[in-house]
């Protein structure tokens, strides 16, 4: 690397730089650690949730006024929790809470010297293992501690560059690429593939970039467009319900010394409380941030203004929102056989003390979450993995204290989880769904006027009960348990394992079936993709039913991408 004049401090400007640059590294290599992924179907890649992750975190950073750069972490750790997809963006989000944490407890706050910094990367991993309930060495976590403790080894009393902030960086960095390469041969499923981990590749491209930037002058300006393939996603159907408070009232107090008491918290609180619900005060320093819902906007602002300047003021109208949503129907979209049952069911009453959400992608999954009942759907799953922000919403939107969340995909039950641990005000009861099926047969099992404790653990049997199968196609050539498999063929997997390929759609689905009907359950039901064709489907069917005359079948549109099947046996 570059010689380079001795840096001690690095200033909230530089920080701010230092996130935006990092965030536009993982932007440009996305691609690249997403071709890490071991596992060769659509999902929702490393590379692009980390990236999404840290752009929300990089926008939040850019817009804080002060020049404390404690003030910009906290930012950035606040963007970076509400901004959080996939397993992957949701451990980089405790890496910067972790992180933020580490740094309010240095003496010095206005800037980030070497030792601040080695106490930071010590709570960052600190706060990334205990995020995690079962932690596995050979991931972004294994290189996390890798740059925590050759951190901390660089500070020691004899090093006569301990406090450069850029051979500090040097030599983690130096350290970290030693250690990925080692990941390989903690993981089998890495050794198989022959790849590194992907998170732990996203976090050296961070600090990289970080690195970098520290010779950058002026502004770095935030990449962020990030393309249609990997653009957030969208809630796209709500029912519509009856809202309380019509206006979701967001900004901050630039607060006058002189006119703020210490309590200043305390009695914001009271006044909004009076006006409103979904109330969140967060003092930082002299800015305060607010959010509440009213339906007197203007007298929440009035009582702002004594306390000192506002700024960032946002005031949507969740009424026009709600019925926007609501008036849209999304419709099933594939062939059109007559769904049975499931179909028909009738929309469980919104009680005004449960709510639902579920995440889900394809108009005919849409349409039958809605007749069961769900309040809230997002659009998302594999390769569209929603933020936290995404559910925390949906839960703010949705005028219940219980909400129930169906994340339907074991990529995003870290990030609702996540949810429920920030939401004010109402109790979010995370769902262990890793299906769509999972998730539909807990809403079946969902009971009107029963507690939300006693349906949470009914509803969690009913998900466990269903097989989830799938038929969907490599996106990248890989050898996995033994199996060569090239980009372009038919996979057929069940319960998230491959367990057959093929060069066709109709024998795969034909395998994929045949093995979930060996424990002879009492049904199975079929929902068909978005590009399976009328004829194609009700083949499968008829073949089914010949081969398995004592299996009861139900057949469904999902209309999902990506997915030609998606099957259930319970």
């Amino acid at each position: 690397m570059e010689t380079h004049l001795k840096i001690t401090q690095i200033d909230a400007q530089a920080f701010k730089n230092a996130l935006i640059a990092a965030a536009n590294a993982l932007v440009e290599k996305r691609d690249t650690i997403n071709s890490l992924n071991v596992f060769p179907v659509p999902d929702g890649d490393t590379g692009t949730n980390m990236s999404l992750t840290l752009m929300a975190a990089a926008k939040e950073a850019r817009s804080v006024i002060s020049q404390n750069v404690s003030d910009v972490a906290k930012a950035a750790s606040s963007g970076a929790l509400r901004g959080a997809r996939g397993n992957s963006g949701v451990i980089l989000s405790q890496l910067f809470r972790g992180f933020s944490r580490g740094l309010s407890s240095a003496a010095a706050v206005a800037t980030i010297a070497a030792e601040d910094l080695s106490r930071a990367f010590a709570g960052s991993t600190q706060a990334a293992y205990s995020a995690v309930m079962k932690p596995r060495e050979g991931t972004i976590l294994t290189i996390s501690r890798a740059i925590s403790e050759r951190a901390a080894s660089f500070r020691k009393s004899d090093n006569p560059d301990r406090d450069d902030v850029v051979k500090l960086l040097d030599a983690v960095l130096e350290h970290g690429r030693k250690v990925l390469p080692q990941t390989t041969n903690m993981l089998p499923e890495l050794k198989a593939a022959g790849v590194v981990d992907a998170g732990g590749e996203g976090l050296l491209t961070i600090w990289e970039a970080v690195r970098e930037s520290l010779f950058k002058s002026g502004e770095i300006e935030l990449i962020e467009e990030m393309g249609a393939s990997t653009a957030a996603a969208a809630s796209t159907h709500i029912r519509e319900v009856d809202i309380q408070f019509t206006y979701c009232t967001e900004f901050f107090i630039n607060v006058d010394p002189a006119r703020v008491k210490p309590n200043l918290e305390t009695s914001m609180m009271s006044y909004l409380e009076k006006h409103g619900d979904s109330i969140v005060v967060v003092r930082d320093e002299g800015l305060v941030k607010v959010h509440t819902h009213t339906n007197h906007p203007g007298n929440v602002l009035e009582y702002a203004l004594t306390l000192g300047s506002l700024s960032s003021v946002k005031i949507d109208n969740m009424r026009e929102q709600n019925h926007e949503m609501a008036s849209f129907i999304p419709q099933p979209s594939g062939n059109t056989l007559s769904s049975n049952t499931l179909a028909s069911q009738a929309v469980v009453p919104l009680t005004g003390d449960i709510g639902f959400i579920a995440v889900s992608s394809g108009g005919g999954f849409a349409e039958i979450f809605t007749k069961l009942g769900v309040t809230h759907i997002i659009e998302g799953g594999q390769t569209m993995n929603p933020s936290t922000d995404d559910i925390l919403k949906a839960a703010e939107s949705i005028p219940a204290p219980d909400i129930f969340v169906l994340p339907n995909n074991k990529n995003i039950i870290l990030a609702a989880r996540q949810a429920a641990e920030m939401i004010n005000g109402k109790t979010l009861h995370v769902l262990n769904t890793k299906s769509v099926p999972q998730g539909i047969a807990a809403m079946v099992s969902f009971v009107p006027g029963v507690s939300a404790a006693d349906n949470f653990s009914q509803m969690t049997d009913a998900a466990k009960s269903v097989t989830t199968g799938q038929v969907t196609y490599a996106v990248r050539d890989t050898e996995l348990d033994g199996r060569t498999i090239s980009e372009g063929d038919i996979l057929g997997l069940v319960e998230n394992e491959i367990v057959a390929s093929s060069k066709t759609v109709a024998d795969c689905a034909a395998q994929v079936l045949a093995m979930l009907a060996v424990d002879e359950p009492g049904l199975i039901s079929i929902y068909a993709g978005a590009d399976v064709l009328e004829t194609d489907s009700g083949a499968l069917l008829q073949d089914f039913q010949t081969n398995f005359p004592d299996i009861e079948i139900e057949f469904h549109n999902g209309g999902q991408p990506l997915y030609y099947y998606v099957f259930s046996a319970e």
